[in-house]
Parts: structure tokens; C-alpha cells; sequence
């Protein structure tokens, strides 16, 4: 088959667009693979996958997004394929529309802060995003919906009446072979030494590119809170600011404990170096940081709300919490970790064998069923 990937940008630095790379080149062993983008790192390229510029305004930003999607279909209006498949968001139309997130539902969640919606009203961005979304849910702009988890699918169901048989769950799948428990004696050495940390230092590791949405506040006031004198350091890495946090650091007497790093590309290596993973997030449609980390052996603690808590079952591959923003919940599950080497391996193990049932082989063979009802 002569498959269209759609999306804004063809790269493994963020998490859509990291979800079609993988799809794509899985896809591209048995299918000719063509892919419809702004832009695309140009160690992604390979021979069977062909790129075709789909151009858009580069500044503000709302009109990059919209003015993508514009071009985008009347680029896929002149061409014939058999299939195109496009994240909800980033194509008009579409056989399938994966659908990563619910921005109606974020934005619901948002506007219950005054401050928030007051933003909202005033950020033309949230408005397109809308716009573009409701767009590409009506009758006749899809034959598929793939949702990446249940809690998104709700979401849709909930603000656009959508039918409950037009979307499937297919959960997002994680590269087993670059996120792996082996990666422990490869990376942790190494790393622990260039950053700065012992092998008696009990590290716990944030990624993400939103701080305050991923709960980074509630996890600087836990780690505050007593561990019983536990040498346990933090290291948050993403792009967002650290600005609005070292004052709260100062006033929480973490300063020692606490290590921004920044965005990173080499995730493997910190899972590999961490000794657990949290997430305390407000809302996260997925969250491919959580399933890396669970492939990489590292025990997780994460929110309910994330659609990735979907696969972890509470106390065996996971700690889950009830409510994100509760300090004291998060540190009483942080120390039962932090306590106790062989709970916190243990977890590792049974989440990185679990995961193993996600590998984007597997995934990519529950999408090739929804192909064949298609095309079939």
C-alpha cells in the first residue's frame, strides 16, 4: 500500500511526532511510505520513506498551525494514496486520525482558573487548535479514529457525541530496544559521575516539557517533606523554564538536592542512571516518558490522569496517585521506594517485563488490522 503519514514535524524530540517516526518505519518494511511535513531530521531519512514539504507560515505560531493544515490538504486533494493516516490536529481530513489528546478537554480543565481563562480568551492558538480539532471530527472527515488511550477516548466522546465505534484504543507503543534495563550497566556509571552523583545517592528522576501542568511544584514539596535523612537527589530534565521554581526551592531548603538539566535528547541514559521515575501529573493525554521509563526497569509513580497510568497496575508495575496535587500522598509513596532497594527493583522488573507487550512491532500489528478493515 502507498501510505501518507501527516505531521507538523518528522522527529524523535517530541511525542507525536516521535509516535509517527516509529510507525513510519515500521510501516516502511512491507508498505511504500510517504510523509507529509513541515520539516523532518535529516538523520531520519531513509530510502523507502519519502518526504514531500508541505510549507506554512513560520511566525506567530497559531498561523504555522493553521496555515500547515491548510496546505497540507490541498497538497493531499491533488495526490492519490491508499491510505492516509494524520494526528488529530495536524490534517483536515484523514482515513484515520490518531487522536493524542482532547485540547477541548484541556482546555475545559483550564478555564476553571480565572487566570487561565483569561489567557485562553486571549491566545488565538487555543482558538485554531479548536477550530481545527471540531473540523476534523465531522461526519465524513475520518473513517477511523485511533485514540492512545481510554481516558482521551472518553474525552471525545464526551464534547464531540462522537459514535463509541468510531474509535479504537491502540495505546502508544515504546522502542524496547533503546529503552532497556540493560541499559543500567551501560549508562549509569558514566553519567552519575559527569553529573555529579554517587552510587548511594537515590535519584529520582522528572522529564517534561511542562512543568507546572506535570506537577513539578507538588514534587519540589514532597521531596522537602521528611525521608529520614534518605540520600535522595531529584533531576529534572525538559525545556521548560526553572525560573519560576528557585524560589520555592530556596524557601523548601532543597537547593542541594535539586538539579535542573535541561532538555535532553538521551533520555536512555538518565532512566539508566535514575533509581525512580515521577510524574505527578495534572492531566497527560499519554506520556512516553512513563512507558521509557517503565521499559528502562525503573519503578513509576504517576498520576491517574495520565492515559499511560492506563497500564499500570497499582503496586506491581507502579504506584498511582488519587490526587496530584497532594504533596504528602506523593512523599508517603516516594519513601516506600526510597526505603526499600528491593521493592523499588522488583517493581522495575515486573514494569520492563510487562511493557515488552507494547513494542511498536506489536502496536504496528493492531494498526495493520484497522488497515485491512479500510482497504480491505
Amino acid at each position: 500500500m502507498n501510505i501518507v503519514f501527516v505531521t507538523r514535524s518528522y522527529t524523535k524530540k517530541g511525542g507525536i511526532s516521535r509516535c509517527v517516526v516509529e510507525l513510519a518505519e515500521k510501516f516502511s518494511q512491507d508498505h511504500s511510505i510517504h510523509v507529509f511535513t513541515n520539516c523532518w531530521d535529516k538523520d531520519l531519512i531513509r530510502a523507502n520513506i519519502i518526504f514531500h514539504k508541505i510549507k506554512a507560515i513560520f511566525w506567530p505560531f497559531f498561523l504555522k498551525v493553521f496555515s500547515f493544515v491548510w496546505c497540507g490538504s490541498r497538497k493531499l486533494k491533488t495526490s492519490s494514496f491508499d491510505l492516509v493516516i494524520g494526528p488529530l490536529g495536524d490534517v483536515s481530513k484523514a482515513d484515520i486520525l490518531v487522536a493524542h489528546s482532547c485540547h477541548r478537554a484541556w482546555i475545559e480543565i483550564k478555564k476553571k482558573d480565572p487566570w487561565e481563562r483569561l489567557k485562553y480568551w486571549l491566545n488565538p492558538l487555543h482558538h485554531i487548535v479548536l477550530f481545527l480539532e471540531k473540523n476534523s471530527l465531522k461526519k465524513g472527515h475520518y473513517k477511523k479514529i485511533i485514540s492512545i488511550s481510554r481516558l482521551t477516548k472518553n474525552d471525545l466522546g464526551k464534547y464531540y457525541q462522537l459514535p463509541e465505534e468510531d474509535i479504537t484504543v491502540i495505546y502508544n507503543g515504546v522502542n524496547t530496544v533503546e529503552f532497556t534495563p540493560e541499559n543500567r550497566n551501560r549508562y549509569r556509571p558514566g553519567l552519575r559521575q559527569e553529573l555529579g552523583f554517587s552510587e548511594t545517592d537515590i535519584l529520582l528522576l522528572f522529564a517534561a516539557n511542562e512543568f507546572k501542568r506535570k506537577g513539578l511544584r507538588t514534587l519540589l514539596e514532597a521531596v522537602a517533606l521528611p525521608m529520614q535523612n534518605a540520600p535522595v537527589k531529584l533531576l529534572i530534565v525538559g525545556g521548560d523554564s526553572p525560573d519560576r521554581y528557585t524560589g520555592l526551592i530556596r524557601k523548601l531548603k532543597i537547593k542541594e538536592q535539586t538539579y535542573f538539566c535541561g532538555p535532553r535528547h538521551d533520555m536512555n541514559r538518565f532512566y539508566a542512571a535514575s533509581d525512580v521515575f515521577v510524574l505527578p501529573t495534572k492531566l497527560e493525554p499519554f506520556g512516553l516518558v512513563i512507558t521509557e521509563a517503565m521499559a528502562s526497569g525503573l519503578p513509576v509513580i504517576t498520576s491517574r490522569l495520565a492515559g499511560a497510568a492506563e497500564l499500570i497496575t497499582d503496586g506491581e508495575t507502579g504506584l498511582l496517585l488519587k490526587d496530584p496535587e497532594n504533596p504528602g500522598e506523593l512523599q508517603d509513596k516516594i519513601f516506600k521506594l526510597v526505603r526499600d532497594a528491593g521493592y523499588r527493583d522488583k517493581m522495575g522488573a515486573n514494569a520492563s517485563a510487562f511493557i515488552q507487550n507494547y513494542s511498536w512491532d506489536r502496536i504496528a500489528g493492531q494498526y495493520e488490522k484497522i488497515f485491512g478493515g479500510l482497504t480491505g
